[in-house]
């Protein structure tokens, strides 16, 4: 049997009446309803006055404590070097020895300066010649004794400091001159201390003698203790911060001088109120702060004006009323109007 075109949508159409349907029923089986989006489950906390322990860290260099170059007169030439790298030094311990040529030659001018002085005092004691030739034979001679007590000095080098040779720039026989900074350097090791630069709002409550923790990447499970040693008296301008020189003890010679340093400053106690510094969210290239505020089960977003990072809490200056709940946790999915389930017990304090 053959179908002419008209027959087809007829047919349709019967099949459907026989079936019990209409069209809108029909048209209704192709839709699918939505199901609704899960709630996202969140942790809440009110923001809370606290009153938290104010540390700053800072970083920096260990540095030795005290630094000698041990020079000499340009031309000389060197006779002995006694010390090598790393040997320990007491403060007045010869450690280099220079030609004493010059002393040599300074020696006969004393002589000389004190056989003219006893001739003339011969001579005035007969009245053989005026006492002024005597005094300027006195004053000569005191010149040439005071000149021979610098060569000596120089000629026999000691360490102004007590402490560890760095350094050694010349090998003996050579002639001391400009190619190098000094013979040797001399480095005080303990203590040692440690430099760092600490942000202006911090001038008035840092002083001598405030504790302080030292951290290093060399020893990463050890804490070492310090105190503040010298404060600057004034302010950087360019980068609005003062020099704090902090001591550290280093009596079982385990810190060096190059190490890389975190310097926590304890600065007191500070109040305010603050949240868990991972409820508090920024906009990226922005410098604008918000979190997140349940009402009536959704979350809204709520800009912020916030202070300083004290530890993991940050310090909220404006922007919330009290009894706002504040998530805490469960952020990762959030937006401006997302439903939130609030789960029992608030984030952690």
């Amino acid at each position: 049997m053959k179908y002419t075109k008209w027959m087809v949508p007829a047919l349709i159409v019967a099949a459907v009446s026989l079936g019990g349907c209409d069209l809108e029923e029909l048209a209704g089986m192709g839709a699918v309803e939505e199901a609704p989006a899960r709630p996202s489950p969140v942790r809440v906390q009110e923001v809370s006055e606290l009153t938290l322990p104010l540390e700053a860290v800072y970083t920096g260099t260990i540095e030795a404590w005290e630094q000698a170059h041990i020079t000499a007169q340009a031309g000389q030439r060197i006779e002995r070097l006694p010390v090598r790298e790393g040997d320990r030094v007491r403060r007045g311990q010869v450690v280099a020895v220079m030609d004493d040529a010059n002393v040599r030659q300074a020696e006969v001018e004393v002589r000389m300066a004190t056989n003219e002085r006893d001739r003339l005092e011969r001579l005035v004691a007969i009245g053989a010649v005026a006492r002024q030739q005597l005094e300027q034979a006195e004053a000569h001679l005191e010149t040439a004794q005071t000149n021979i007590e610098v060569l000596r000095r120089n000629t026999s080098l000691t360490a102004p400091i007590e402490g560890v040779v760095t350094e050694k720039y010349y090998v003996a026989g050579e002639v001391f001159g400009g190619q190098a900074p000094a013979l040797l350097t001399i480095q005080q090791v303990d203590p040692l201390k440690v430099v760092i630069h600490v942000a202006e709002r911090y001038f008035p409550v840092v002083r001598p003698g405030m504790g302080a923790t030292i951290g290093l990447d060399t020893f990463p499970d050890l804490e070492f203790h310090g105190e503040v040693e010298r404060v600057n008296p004034t302010i950087t301008p360019e980068s609005r911060t003062f020099r704090v020189e902090v001591r550290v003890e280093n009596d079982e010679a385990r810190l060096s001088p190059g190490m890389f340093a975190r310097v926590g400053l304890d600065l007191g106690e500070t109040t305010g109120e603050f949240l868990p510094r991972r409820a508090v969210q920024s906009t990226p290239g922005s410098g604008e702060h918000f979190v997140y505020v349940v009402e009536e089960g959704r979350a809204r977003r709520v800009a912020l004006e916030v202070g300083e990072q004290v530890d993991q809490y940050r310090r909220v200056i404006s922007g919330l009323g009290e009894g706002d709940q504040v998530v805490v946790e469960g952020l990762g999915r959030l937006h401006d109007g997302a439903a939130v389930q609030v789960l029992e017990g608030g984030g952690e304090r």
